[in-house]
């Protein structure tokens, strides 16, 4: 768990240092690889104190993980055709400065999207265990990680959103300027994400990655043609809308399908609080944010959010032992 809080910060930093002071293309992918690499060393080395790896081959567990894996990895590959064909659309359909501030905008939320990372990695093996085991937990565990998913996503979306000049001007100057709308749109499609790995983790979970695997290659068809739609007239604002309805129809037939297939909750409820929340956190970012620095500003907004949430009952003790799961704890190493 530890090590993947550190990979992903790692990766955060970095992107966001690099696109202030060298946002060279070879440098951000030279990052991701380092960050992975990291991760994985980290991994193998705190392995060897529980266990001696023993290489032999047992032709029918591999034969058995192959044809489990291959929906998740088709999924995945469709997954980042719809997450990259935007970039490459717009090169070829516009120009390299509606590509940069594109790519500029895009490197800050592709960033964040560790968040719902860290979670869905502590929270991930419980579900599977209790979804094998009938146990009716399992349902407990999704409506709880909806809940904070959905909740932590648009309050980063909206103080991104009102916030993003500043954050703008400050990561990357004045010429950079034209990022603001990217930013807006595309920090709303990454808070629909935040969701959409709670439904990624429970479709596989529960054995059902054929289903993410078609919703996968729908969403990637979708986006494709959402970007040929737009992007000749509205350049990478076009393409920052494709993606964000890509993820909002993927969340939406998500909910729809694990609602009528698995588990028979209304989630609606949840939503209330967070969205009323939210629209006083608004009010007060802008009315003072012409006035006050970024930092003030987002630890007020997230303290009066959060507040809101604990005083109306919103967020219980069940929520706060969730959160405390995936806070990294010290270890020896």
């Amino acid at each position: 768990m530890l090590f993947s809080v550190t990979n992903r910060l790692f990766f955060l930093v970095s992107v966001l240092y690099l696109a202030r002071h060298s946002p060279d293309l070879n440098l951000f992918v030279g990052v991701a690889v380092a960050a992975d690499f990291i991760h994985n060393i980290l991994m193998t080395i705190f392995s060897k104190r529980f266990v001696t790896p023993k290489f032999k081959i047992e032709y029918d567990l591999v034969k058995k993980i192959l044809l489990e894996a291959l929906p998740i990895a088709v999924s995945t590959v469709f997954i980042m055709i719809y997450f990259r064909v935007d970039m490459v659309m717009l090169s070829f359909l516009t120009n390299d400065t509606d590509v940069g501030f594109y790519s500029a905008a895009y490197r800050l939320t592709e960033a964040l999207t560790f968040i719902p990372s860290v979670l869905m990695v502590s929270i991930y093996p419980i579900m599977s265990k209790y979804f094998s085991e009938g146990n009716k937990a399992f349902d407990y565990i999704y409506t709880k990680s909806f809940k904070i998913l959905f909740a932590s996503g648009l309050l980063i979306a909206t103080i991104v959103t009102f916030l993003s000049e500043k954050i703008i001007l400050e990561i990357y100057g004045p010429e950079y300027y034209g990022s603001v709308i990217a930013l807006q749109v595309l920090i709303w499609a990454t808070s629909i994400m935040f969701v959409n790995q709670l439904l990624s983790s429970t479709y596989i979970a529960s054995g059902n990655q054929k289903i993410m695997a078609k919703i996968s290659a729908i969403a990637a068809v979708l986006n494709i043609g959402l970007n040929l739609l737009l992007i000749p007239s509205y350049s990478y604002t076009g393409a920052s809308i494709a993606t964000f309805f890509t993820e909002l129809i993927v969340m939406i037939y998500g909910i729809y399908w694990i609602n009528k297939n698995i588990i028979h909750i209304e989630l609606f409820k949840e939503i209330i609080c967070p969205s009323i929340s939210v629209c006083i956190s608004s009010a007060f970012l802008i009315v003072l944010r012409n006035y006050t620095d970024i930092v003030p500003l987002i630890i007020v907004s997230i303290l009066i959010f959060t507040g809101i949430l604990y005083i109306t009952g919103w967020i219980d003790s069940d929520d706060i032992m969730l959160l405390k799961r995936f806070i990294p704890k010290k270890t020896d190493n």
